[in-house]
């Protein structure tokens, strides 16, 4: 197989995974919040905020990192990282939700970017058919993953299990990722 092949096979088995994950999460994060942790509205749309604000400084930090270290490298550190915040949200709820929510937001945001990125680096003549199948394949998981998400957390008693699964699926993507083959890093510890 040529290496934009073995590229999209990469990019496709992480964004199976990936979009499970963000899909599942972003479903089940404001009724977790709402119902278990019996935040109200405002609240949630103050976690959002935080979020939000995370990814704003994701985008200014990391990704000038990513350039310097790698698209790749970056993304399976922010994928683990989220997960690490997933399972934080998952054990200490409260305790931990006002602070590890800028947190994953940051992760999350690098993590995706930084996808998007080497999805455009499959093949310069091919990148219609990459992101055709990169974003079909996010698109599928839109359809089928919150309604599983939801019914989950209704037969396992709760979302919080749920973010267990959340979290193996993304070290499964960041594991997959880590394949992706003759990425150009212009030097440094991403090589």
């Amino acid at each position: 197989a040529t290496q934009a092949r073995r590229r999209m096979a990469v990019v496709a088995a992480t964004t199976v995974f990936f979009s499970l994950f963000t899909i599942g999460v972003e479903t089940i994060l404001p009724l977790w919040v709402t119902q278990d942790l019996d935040f109200d509205a405002s609240q949630w749309a103050q976690l959002r905020s935080l979020r939000f604000t995370g990814v704003f400084i994701g985008v200014i930090l990391l990704g000038a990192l990513s350039d310097r270290f790698g698209q790749r490298l970056l993304s399976v550190i922010s994928m683990l990282g989220a997960a690490a915040s997933i399972i934080g949200f998952w054990l200490w709820g409260k305790q931990v939700i006002w602070l590890l929510m800028p947190v994953y937001g940051t992760l999350m945001s690098t993590a995706f970017v930084n996808l998007n990125t080497l999805t455009q680096q499959i093949s310069y003549r091919r990148q219609g058919l990459a992101n055709s199948i990169y974003r079909s394949i996010g698109a599928g998981a839109g359809i089928i993953t919150p309604a599983a998400a939801t019914w989950l957390g209704a037969q396992w008693g709760g979302y919080p299990p749920v973010f267990g699964l959340g979290a193996a699926l993304l070290v499964t993507s960041a594991i997959i990722l880590w394949q992706y083959p003759g990425e150009e890093v212009p030097g440094g510890l991403g090589r």
